[in-house]
């Protein structure tokens, strides 16, 4: 189960005071690459429609330090407590969204829908755009064969949940 001692390490990391000059600056990866269908998605026009929204624009909001890869494998622990977040190579200034969509995308492949919906609930925010997770999940690709089945499908209902949730 999450706890709000876990959500609170993301906001703790994004009120950080830190000079965005000395920062790189968020980009989407990926944006440029091919991105055909998986042979096994279901759902041509969520993919499309997601493909769509990926390389339009980026919803407008307030930049900040990031973490870029803040996810449960990257919150340690210690006593029931937050005890450090690690892994920093991808620190940059960006939205904070980003920081939000790539955890949700996280939860939900490993844990459901429904962890990553308590998440998104824990962040309080109720005009969140699901554009972030729609640009988190086309960053980074599922491969059927390597990642099995399961998480394939997760990754599937992730993107068509979002895209759903955008239209």
């Amino acid at each position: 189960m999450l706890s709000t001692r876990w959500f609170h390490s993301t906001a703790r990391i994004h009120a950080l005071p830190l000079d965005p000059e000395l920062l790189p600056r968020y980009r989407l990866w990926g944006l440029n690459d091919p991105l055909d269908k998986p042979p096994w998605w279901r759902d041509a026009g969520a993919w499309c429609a997601a493909v769509e929204l990926f390389r339009g624009p980026m919803p407008e909001e307030p930049w900040c330090f990031i973490h870029r890869d803040f996810h449960p494998g990257n919150v340690l622990w210690q006593n029931g407590r937050v005890s450090g977040v690690v892994d920093w190579l991808h620190g940059c200034w960006g939205p904070p969204s980003a920081d939000v969509a790539h955890c949700r995308l996280n939860l939900w492949l490993d844990n459901g829908p429904a962890a990553a919906q308590r998440f998104l609930a824990m962040c309080g925010a109720s005009d969140y755009d699901h554009y972030w997770d729609v640009a988190d999940a086309m960053s980074w690709h599922i491969d059927q064969k390597r990642d099995g089945e399961r998480r394939a499908r997760h990754w599937e209902s992730f993107i068509t949940d979002a895209v759903n949730s955008v239209r």
